[in-house]
């Protein structure tokens, strides 16, 4: 697994977020514990999802599990992704549905996505083509 990260808007040197390859040219994105994901650190990880997924569509496994907040902005900011995607939610406890329940009715036509409480369901998910 090839694994990368980036620091978040505070502009420390503590991650905001790592992003792990996984078989199947699919991308792992897991959160800080705490963080609270804003546009900034949502188009930087856009960006930074996009070069990892080259010039295929980007197949995700996001893990809101280290996410305290999640502000409006951000399913506009995945939306503004030009390539089409599929994102798979994945948490653990009732806040984690939550947080993704602000993004996932937001997201644009071009996404797919779907929240999983399980790991192997959320991979199912993301290998269909």
């Amino acid at each position: 697994m090839n694994q990368s990260s980036m620091a978040g808007a505070t502009g420390t040197s503590a991650r905001a977020w790592s992003i792990t390859r996984l078989p199947g040219k699919l991308l792992e994105v897991t959160f800080s514990p705490g963080m609270s994901l804003g546009a900034d650190d949502t188009a930087r990880l856009v960006q930074s999802l996009q070069h990892h997924s080259g010039s295929h569509p980007a197949r995700v496994l996001i893990n809101v599990s280290g996410l305290s907040n999640v502000c409006p902005e951000v399913a506009g900011v995945l939306s503004s992704n030009s390539r089409p995607t599929r994102l798979a939610f994945l948490g653990e406890s009732l806040m984690d549905e939550v947080l993704a329940g602000f993004i996932l009715p937001e997201l644009d036509d071009a996404i797919t996505s779907h929240y999983f409480t399980a790991r192997a369901a959320a991979l199912a998910y993301l290998g269909q083509r």
